[in-house]
């Protein structure tokens, strides 16, 4: 992280990056960071049957699922060619915060993906985090990527009953239903495919 945070376009942005490191209380920031991270784990939900090393394996799962969440919502895939969040794979890490009580970040991933939406008028497969110049649709727009939009916002609204936020979504939900099946009327009632995991997930 401080690699990431430490390097930038301008050598002067570089240097403004490494004193305010240099200036930190390490002990005081290493402490504050172990404790909220231990409050954020604790919000979650009590597995009380799982072993120890069970209960560690969970952690270390869910630590590292928000890791990878960027601070706009989205997840990323991967840090060097997949430096992109893709539906697929954020539906995946959702579903897992989901399942352990963490609603809070998947409700952060919806309003990324809303706010995509409005900007390319489309559920791209793939976005961009922190700008809006890019998206990345080849396949998946007509039917997958729609797809896993109503499923977690299904999720979502069942594990918080949040029927408010739900409403929020309704021009983007309206759209992934009908983009669905207008594709598919369209060709012969088949659905497209494009991936190379979907057969898998």
């Amino acid at each position: 992280a401080l690699v990431h945070y430490l390097f930038d376009d301008s050598q002067n942005s570089t240097d403004k990056n490494l004193r305010e490191i240099q200036s930190l209380n390490i002990k005081e920031n290493f402490d504050n960071t172990v404790s909220e991270w231990h409050a954020w784990i604790n919000k979650g939900k009590k597995f009380s049957n799982a072993s120890v090393r069970e209960k560690d394996i969970l952690e270390s799962m869910l630590v590292g699922i928000r890791m990878q969440q960027n601070r706009c919502g989205g997840f990323i895939a991967g840090t060097r060619k997949y430096a992109f969040s893709y539906i697929r794979d954020s539906h995946g890490a959702c579903k897992g915060l989901l399942a352990c009580g963490h609603t809070e970040e998947v409700k952060k991933y919806l309003e990324i993906t809303i706010h995509k939406f409005h900007v390319f008028k489309k559920i791209p497969n793939s976005v961009q985090m922190g700008a809006d110049k890019f998206s990345h649709g080849d396949g998946n727009q007509y039917a997958e990527s729609p797809a896993y939009v109503l499923l977690l916002a299904k999720d979502y609204y069942e594990a918080t009953k949040d029927i408010d936020f739900l409403k929020s979504m309704d021009d983007l939900l309206t759209y992934a239903i009908d983009i669905q099946v207008e594709n598919a009327k369209n060709n012969d009632w088949l659905l497209p495919f494009n991936g190379d995991e979907t057969e898998q997930y």
